[in-house]
């Protein structure tokens, strides 16, 4: 989504509401007039942007509370606007009640709702149109295209989460748009030692950088509850904290988890690494993980 200079004030607003939906207090803060006059600002300058975009009769898939103020402007150019919510609890709190009260003027505009568990919605969500899909994957992303046993050890060498080659691999993937792609960048790893040997067992957790994945619990116990003789190691992978601007506490994050990591014994922080994979091409990223996803079967 498009956004103006008042970017990470926003994003701050939108993670509360994420966190809260979740469960979870997030950091805290409120949820009171001065945010959602922000967060109608900037929504307000983001619709206008895209209702030129959009002809009378067609539909429009929005994402999140991140894109749900801009219904109302896309209904009215005639749009027909459709939400799909991927968080929720089972069972409802003061704070999943909290962001669904901030919410709700801008989610009631929608003409239908997707959510992964019908227990995830609201009660005042019309049931007729609510509709549940569970969570699925899109066979045609990088990230689940075919890959051979040589391409995922060049591609995993090169990036620097195997032993391997400086050399660029040739391994193509094909984009979203169906054009080809290969892997050029490499993954900016936090590690003690050299990276592990090619037939190496790997355990791996693919995530965002967020406190409710618990990325420093599953560090400490594989250090503390994995044999080493077993020769394992672990790959905490990541996004490149930068590189997924609606995650303000992405950093802290992640350097809460370096630093635990660092507390380590040697012979643990030589057993696990913490990679960050590069976000400027989406398509590359979904690729090295894709190749990660792929050495653990």
């Amino acid at each position: 989504m498009a956004c103006d200079r008042r970017r990470p004030e926003f994003f701050a607003v939108t993670k509360r509401i994420h966190n809260g939906l979740y469960g979870s207090p997030g950091d805290g803060g409120d949820l009171g007039v001065g945010e959602r006059s922000h967060y109608e600002s900037v929504l307000r300058w983001n619709s206008d942007a895209l209702v030129s975009l959009v002809a009378p009769g067609e539909f429009v898939l929005l994402h999140d509370p991140q894109t749900a103020g801009t219904a109302s402007a896309l209904r009215s150019a005639g749009a027909q606007v459709v939400w799909r919510c991927h968080i929720g609890v089972d069972a409802p709190n003061e704070w999943t009640r909290r962001c669904w009260e901030f919410i709700r003027p801008y989610v009631e505009e929608f003409d239908a709702f997707v959510f992964t568990r019908a227990s995830f919605a609201p009660p005042w969500v019309d049931d007729a149109r609510l509709h549940v899909i569970p969570p699925s994957i899109d066979p045609f992303s990088a990230k689940n295209q075919p890959m051979s046993a040589r391409n995922v050890r060049l591609v995993l060498g090169y990036v620097g989460l195997l032993e391997g080659s400086d050399a660029a691999p040739v391994v193509p993937f094909a984009r979203r748009d169906g054009s080809p792609g290969e892997i050029r960048r490499r993954v900016d790893v936090l590690r003690s030692g050299p990276p592990p040997a090619l037939h190496a067992p790997l355990v791996a957790q693919v995530s965002r950088w967020d406190e409710m994945k618990d990325m420093p619990g599953v560090m400490e116990a594989f250090a503390e509850h994995v044999d080493p003789q077993l020769g394992a190691h672990l790959v905490l992978a990541g996004p490149a904290v930068a590189g997924v601007t609606d995650d303000p506490e992405a950093a802290k994050v992640f350097d809460d988890c370096a630093a635990r990591w660092r507390a380590l014994p040697l012979e643990a922080r030589n057993r696990v690494r913490l990679p960050r994979v590069p976000m400027v091409d989406p398509d590359e990223a979904a690729a090295i993980v894709n190749a990660l996803q792929r050495t653990l079967l």
